[in-house]
């Protein structure tokens, strides 16, 4: 005889002692959890596939720094190619406006992806190269990422 209660959610059986279980409701209960948890493993909405997450577990991070040499470009050997770079100054800030009298948004870190980059960062083949503006440039946002003697933090994900 199947059970007197169910469960709440899955409506599994859940005997008292007066209940006399039945192979076919042991059956039912195993169809059922088959059938419950199959589709929840299944739906990709809420887990990776095997191909997503070897993606995803190929993705190494690597964080480390670097000193500005003043120069307008410098580049940072990292041996790879990686697939997106951050960038920030230590102990300084992300972003400065000088003000009216200069008129100059000084930009000291920045972004690089393999498809695209903030100004004064991009990727190559074995790292990636840092700039800082020689000059403040017509649009007035001046980035700043090689000044000499600041020390930048990175992070960088390799494939």
């Amino acid at each position: 005889m199947a059970s007197s209660y169910k469960t709440t959610h899955l409506g599994l059986n859940s005997w008292t002692g007066s209940d006399k279980p039945k192979r076919i409701d042991f059956v039912t209960d195993n169809e059922i959890l088959d059938e419950t948890i199959g589709d929840h493993l299944a739906d990709t909405t809420l887990h990776l596939s095997a191909a997503e997450r070897t993606r995803w577990n190929s993705f190494r991070p690597e964080i480390g720094s670097y000193t500005g040499s003043g120069a307008v470009n410098q580049t940072i050997d990292l041996g790879y190619q990686p697939v997106f770079v951050l960038v920030f100054p230590v102990g300084d800030v992300f972003d400065y406006y000088r003000g009216s009298t200069v008129n100059s948004n000084d930009i000291h870190g920045g972004f690089a992806a393999r498809v695209g980059a903030t100004k004064g960062i991009e990727i190559t083949e074995n790292g990636f190269l840092v700039r800082s503006a020689p000059t403040i440039p017509p649009d007035t946002k001046c980035f700043l990422l090689n000044e000499e003697n600041q020390v930048y933090i990175y992070l960088a994900l390799a494939e």
